[in-house]
């Protein structure tokens, strides 16, 4: 009878070993990740073009080069910014890390997402040889919120036209 009891709880722990270390769920959950990525090579193209249509910044920028008014002023005594001044223009916010990765640019406009199953931030900022270009960086998110973090890892990075 001890020897039926010892059978029974031998297969059942053996069942329960064979449901946890033969479970897929850690792999599969990485290939839901990376059928999921916000990112894309194949589509970053459009992804950028959607996002600097949205972009705050951009908008001022359009705004302030409608040619209904200089983007400068000539006056002699300072006033404070108005609302087409470039000092109240609207900023992208992206982490410090982020910022770090991609150096010294300014943001046009950013997104948080996934890009080969690893969180990441999508950056578009002013190409730094042509005006009429703008360069896209998706940069690994990794370093998001920790208490001293590094530069962001830049994960890849294209040139394509403005607007």
């Amino acid at each position: 009878m001890l020897g039926a009891v010892f059978t029974a709880a031998a297969i059942g722990l053996g069942s329960l070993l064979m449901q946890t270390l033969g479970d897929d769920s850690p792999n599969t959950s990485a290939d839901r990740q990376k059928t999921a990525d916000s990112f894309s090579e194949g589509t970053l193209k459009g992804q950028v073009a959607d996002l600097l249509a949205k972009s705050p910044v951009k908008e001022s920028r359009d705004r302030k080069s409608d040619g209904s008014k200089p983007s400068f002023d000539t006056r002699s005594s300072p006033e404070s910014p108005t609302v087409d001044s470039p000092l109240r223009e609207e900023t992208v916010r992206v982490p410090e890390c982020i910022r770090r990765g991609i150096g010294s640019r300014t943001p046009l406009a950013a997104e948080e997402g996934s890009y080969e199953g690893k969180r990441a931030y999508l950056v578009v900022v002013p190409h730094d040889s042509d005006a009429g270009q703008v360069s896209a960086y998706i940069v690994d998110a990794a370093c998001v919120g920790k208490s001293s973090p590094g530069a962001g890892k830049v994960l890849l990075t294209h040139s394509y036209p403005q607007g």
